[in-house]
């Protein structure tokens, strides 16, 4: 059961460490419901839960602990669940003890109406705390190859992949855009790859209008600092197109060209 009260020490850390993006676009009773569920979910490495409904949609917001790939795993639980990622809301806090926690909300279907994903919500729950246990890996509970490519053979318009990367615009971190076609498990593939090219996402934001994706990420190494070099940016910009020309089952046929916006 809910709590009827967040202690004051709880409330006050996490409205201070969390981004003032979150506050200024959510009402108060939003954040009060929000900050409610992070506090009853304080001793829980994870929880989902279903914020609202709006046909055939479901509101999830999920609390775990911040940990490198973390995104990448909640996106496996939505994959083994058969869940389409419409968009989704990134945020981290820190807790009163030092500890990372994030508030991730997502907008997912699963069907043409909304209870098969309400039924599926605590299996998601389930796995994502097996996952973070290291009980099993997120490869146990995306689908085969073969089974993307079923789900990717109805028709669509040509979308031609794009990757920008931006390190000047944010303060802390670099904002990496991909723009491309709509695809089954592209949130998880292309989280796992940042993840794998040693960066941490610090917030996302999802958007899909139609077959198009344009997501949005900002990310930090190690340590907190911005992608600065060359090089590296390049190097990620090749790896996300490579990711997606992997789900398209087509060679990358787009040359890198990581813009040189760094900060010298």
């Amino acid at each position: 059961s809910a709590s009827k009260f967040v202690p004051e020490q709880f409330a006050d850390g996490f409205l201070r460490s969390m981004p003032e993006r979150y506050l200024f676009a959510n009402p108060l009773d939003r954040i009060t419901t929000e900050m409610t569920l992070a506090y009853d979910a304080r001793e829980e490495t994870a929880r989902v839960r279903v914020i609202s409904v709006q046909e055939p949609y479901v509101e999830l917001a999920v609390i775990a602990n911040d940990a490198p790939g973390l995104l990448a795993k909640i996106c496996a639980t939505f994959s083994a669940a058969r869940f389409k990622v419409v968009s989704a809301q990134i945020y981290s806090w820190t807790n009163p003890d030092g500890s990372d926690r994030v508030l991730d909300l997502f907008w997912v279907r699963a069907g043409n109406d909304s209870a098969q994903a309400q039924r599926a919500v605590p299996g998601v729950q389930t796995e994502l705390r097996r996952l973070l246990a290291g009980e099993i890996s997120a490869d146990d509970l995306v689908p085969s190859r073969g089974q993307e490519m079923r789900w990717n053979s109805r028709p669509a318009p040509k979308i031609e992949a794009r990757v920008n990367i931006d390190s000047r615009s944010a303060t802390n971190h670099t904002i990496v855009e991909v723009v491309t076609r709509d695809r089954r498990d592209l949130l998880y593939r292309l989280s796992r790859a940042i993840s794998e090219c040693g960066l941490s996402i610090y917030l996302a934001k999802i958007n899909t209008e139609g077959d198009r994706v344009a997501d949005v990420f900002y990310v930090c190494k190690p340590g907190g600092s911005k992608v600065t070099e060359q090089a590296e940016m390049a190097a990620l910009e090749q790896t996300l197109l490579q990711t997606i020309a992997d789900l398209e089952g087509a060679a990358l046929v787009v040359e890198p060209a990581a813009q040189a916006d760094a900060e010298h």
